[in-house]
């Protein structure tokens, strides 16, 4: 597997124009498919058969155009937002992001790097303010973003052709990134989703560079860049630690480094990468409260409202309401019921898209009211929590949406709506449910082993759940002796940069207290055996077994059956 060969540099002939508002610039040979009122026409897409809208989200839209005369010809467009006074001010005075990546795709094609061809750039401005502006690139219609083919497609291939494939693509991936950084190219938007995979006629696969408007030409790339670079492509792909190496040794081949400067690298580039990871984590966890592609926010002076766009705002009220209604007929399911919150459950209500479970946190009165001002509601909390969970790749219910009920600054009521998952046991029940199927003792270590492992994980993450108890870990079967694990009951979760000592042994304590006496104390053991294994925990395990046991003493443990 390798990219296409370098094409030929060409020098197309441009031409500059002025129509419908707009200034072009625009290739010849492309002028006279150019459609007219694009600009306009991109805002009412819906009423032409001939545009397909691909993604649409707060920054852009991009749409596939097909172009008159018969045949698959195809042209992509970017229609670039303009959102607001912030960018207003900053393309008054700095280039838009199409003439941005018009000049990046123009220098790419002089130089012969694969990117899809340039045909047009268009702005609309009033003076010096920008108004709107868009791109115009070859379709490259039969390719696929090489995240979605090495989670999709490279899975499919034999396993004997799937070693030679990988080395392959690590091989044409690493020499696509040094061609770039040869020619000065400082990408900084290098992610295996700006990467397109096509597979040709022959079955050779070409790799394709997009989304080029962040790019920057510096006199000089320096290493911290190459670095950064290097750091952001490895974390977007789903490859092993060997596949990484062998990328970074053939990108590294052409500088002739030493081994011990190749070592340099690798570990500026681990520190990189790892710097990056965790700046992506804390940014896409407060994507849940802001308006996004994902999510939508509206705030006013009685409402407060976040949620997920596929499910919706409709969705979220007729959830409410049928929470409230059938509290009163006393029809819903109760899952949970306490002084401060009641949980129900709807499973089959048409209205709602999916299956959801509805958490009401009664007013506290004037106290609640008042402690609003300076502290974040319990629903709130969960919602924020539950979606940052989520990024970090740990299991919980899907948070669909969040209301607050307000009086101008204060919250009166608030509302969480998660997924419900049907089938799933607390994990204390489950259990129970162990003893009474008489399940074998690998079965039961396999178990344990699994919920350890859960819990080792969301430490590793340095996530702190508070309330671990074991009436907040939801168990699903997923067959073959495997389980998921879901934490539920999030307001009270921290994300720390290391969990301490203590924090440790308190959350093995609560889960450790909340486990009925079906685990023995040889399981409980085991437990934290499977949890300390192949870490530096396991050789302080005699000093956990004491603060686990110390703490497990002071916890209310007569509901579970277990005395300690």
């Amino acid at each position: 597997m390798t990219y296409p060969s370098p094409r030929t540099p060409s020098h197309p002939a441009f031409k500059k124009i002025y129509q419908d508002e707009a200034a072009w610039v625009i290739r010849e040979d492309f002028l006279p498919l150019l459609p007219k009122n694009l600009l306009d026409t991109l805002q009412h897409h819906d009423r032409y058969p001939e545009f397909t809208l691909l993604r649409d989200n707060n920054v852009r839209s991009s749409f596939l155009l097909k172009l008159p005369g018969g045949g698959d010809r195809s042209v992509f467009i970017k229609r670039y937002k303009v959102r607001g006074l912030q960018d207003v001010w900053k393309y008054s005075f700095f280039p838009s992001k199409a003439a941005l990546e018009w000049k990046s795709l123009r220098n790419g094609e002089e130089w012969g790097l694969p990117m899809p061809r340039p045909l047009a750039v268009a702005e609309i401005r009033s003076g010096m303010v920008l108004k709107d502006s868009c791109i115009i690139l070859e379709a490259l219609t039969q390719a696929s973003p090489l995240n979605e083919y090495l989670e999709r497609q490279l899975p499919g291939f034999p396993p004997e052709q799937l070693w030679h494939l990988k080395q392959s693509l690590a091989l044409s991936l690493a020499q696509l990134v040094r061609d770039v950084h040869k020619k000065g190219i400082f990408y900084r938007d290098l992610h295996a989703g700006n990467i397109l995979i096509k597979t040709t006629d022959s079955g050779a696969c070409e790799l394709f560079l997009i989304d080029l408007h962040r790019a920057l030409f510096p006199p000089v790339l320096m290493q911290w860049m190459r670095v950064r670079d290097l750091a952001q492509l490895c974390n977007s792909l789903s490859a092993t630690q060997t596949d990484k190496l062998r990328f970074l040794k053939e990108y590294c081949r052409a500088g002739q480094l030493s081994k011990k400067s190749f070592y340099d690298v690798n570990k500026k580039l681990a520190a990189a990468a790892d710097r990056m990871e965790k700046t992506r984590i804390k940014s896409r966890s407060k994507r849940c409260v802001k308006n996004s592609t994902t999510f939508e926010v509206a705030t006013s002076f009685g409402e407060r409202y976040c949620g997920r766009r596929d499910f919706g705002r409709s969705a979220c009220l007729q959830a409410i309401a049928s929470h409230l209604s059938s509290l009163v007929r006393d029809e819903a399911p109760v899952l949970k019921k306490t002084a401060h919150s009641i949980m129900t459950t709807h499973a089959e209500e048409k209205q709602l898209p999916v299956p959801v479970c509805v958490k009401g946190y009664r007013s506290g009165g004037l106290r609640y009211a008042l402690k609003s001002l300076v502290v974040t509601s319990r629903a709130m909390k969960s919602w924020i929590a539950g979606n940052s969970l989520l990024v970090r790749g740990i299991n919980t219910p899907l948070p669909q949406a969040l209301l607050e009920k307000k009086y101008g600054p204060f919250v009166l009521k608030s509302f969480l709506i998660t997924e419900w998952l049907a089938g799933s046991v607390e994990l204390n029940d489950y259990i129970a449910r162990l003893r009474e199927r008489c399940v074998p003792r690998a079965a039961k270590d396999s178990f344990i082993a699994s919920l350890a492992r859960s819990i080792r994980d969301l430490h590793a993450k340095a996530v702190y759940h508070a309330d671990l108890k074991s009436t907040n870990i939801l168990v699903c079967e997923a067959g073959n002796d495997s389980w998921q694990f879901y934490f539920v009951d999030l307001d009270r979760v921290r994300f720390n940069k290391n969990l301490t000592f203590r924090e440790r042994a308190n959350n093995l304590a609560q889960i450790n207290a909340s486990a009925p006496s079906y685990m023995t104390a040889k399981d409980r053991l085991k437990f934290f055996r499977f949890y300390a294994k192949g870490t530096p925990l396991f050789r302080e395990r005699k000093d956990y077994y004491k603060e686990i046991l110390n703490i497990s003493r002071t916890k209310n443990t007569e509901p579970f059956g277990v005395k300690f």
